[in-house]
């Protein structure tokens, strides 16, 4: 079972991942930067499975994206002590595509391994695929 915070609760109870987004290099490693390209650039990504194609490919984009996911976003910490971010974008961010057809335009972000500056990448996802849950701190609503 995960437990859910707001962005406020998660900076105050130090649960908050420790890479800087306003200093990350997003294409720092091989490893991110196989996950820039497979999710900006159409048809690289395996057509086998689900695969999310920022609109927009550009870097400062993509950067832009786990920035404000970072700044803003609720922290999910998983029953493995594993931290994600969910930022909700408010509007659609590219099509998803599974098995080579489209089946959703996300207006989210799941922002996985915060804390690895190594590994940390970021895709879109659909909003309507969590739900409104509370803080476990404060009760204020977040998407989880």
């Amino acid at each position: 079972m995960s437990t859910h915070y707001c962005h406020s609760c998660a900076l105050a109870l130090g649960h908050y991942p420790a890479t800087n987004p306003e200093v990350v290099n997003l294409t720092g490693s091989n490893y991110q930067l196989q996950k820039f390209v497979k999710h900006t650039t159409p048809g690289t990504g395996s057509w086998v499975g689900k695969n999310s194609i920022y609109a927009d490919p550009t870097y400062e984009a993509y950067k832009n994206y786990y920035v404000s996911g970072s700044l803003s976003g609720s922290l999910e910490i998983d029953a493995n002590g594993r931290k994600n971010v969910i930022w909700y974008a408010s509007s659609s961010l590219g099509t998803c595509w599974q098995n080579g057809a489209p089946v959703f335009s996300g207006d989210a972000v799941k922002i996985v391994l915060p804390e690895d500056d190594q590994k940390v990448h970021h895709f879109h996802i659909e909003a309507s695929g969590y739900q409104m849950t509370a803080c476990a701190k404060c009760g204020n609503p977040i998407l989880s």
